[in-house]
């Protein structure tokens, strides 16, 4: 069984979407290629979980399938945002202000000194967690989970080094 994520990828061309002409010629067109890959990927790998658990009985190929169309459904926004990167300043604008409004993503990033501040979140179970800063940080809490040293940030959050 099998699943793929291109959203490390993705996520870096974030920064080129904001930019008039740069998101026109490269990061609009290159995440339009990377969202017809995570959709076409995504789709054919979910059958293959699929035909793999059911021919085999395997039982976690329902998390393979579930992994496999959350990249599907990546792959689709993908689309959309790189759609409209593409629009010279109008697309600019408004991937800026979807960036820096509560519907955004939320930017994980290292400080002066090196160190990564955790917004205040609420975490199922925690109330007002407080602030948590660090070279690294690991913490698991049920789905929540932030490892900053390989990459893992919840499902819409984005991690710069």
């Amino acid at each position: 069984m099998a699943t793929v994520s291109f959203e490390g990828f993705s996520q870096k061309l974030n920064k080129w979407d904001i930019y008039p002409g740069v998101s026109t010629v490269y990061s609009g067109p290159v995440r339009i290629l990377v969202a017809i890959a995570q959709v076409v990927s995504g789709v054919a790998l979910g059958i293959f979980s699929c035909a793999f658990g059911w021919t085999n009985g395997a039982s976690s190929w329902g998390k393979n399938v579930s992994a496999n169309a959350q990249e599907t459904w990546c792959g689709a926004c993908n689309l959309v945002r790189g759609v409209v990167a593409t629009v010279p300043v109008l697309g600019n604008l408004l991937i800026y202000l979807y960036e820096n409004s509560p519907l955004g993503p939320t930017v994980l990033r290292r400080d002066a000194s090196g160190l990564y501040t955790l917004p205040p979140v609420d975490v199922p179970g925690f109330k007002n967690m407080g602030t948590i800063t660090g070279e690294e940080l690991n913490i698991r809490i049920g789905d929540f989970h932030i490892d900053t040293k390989n990459g893992i940030v919840p499902q819409g959050w984005i991690l710069i080094e």
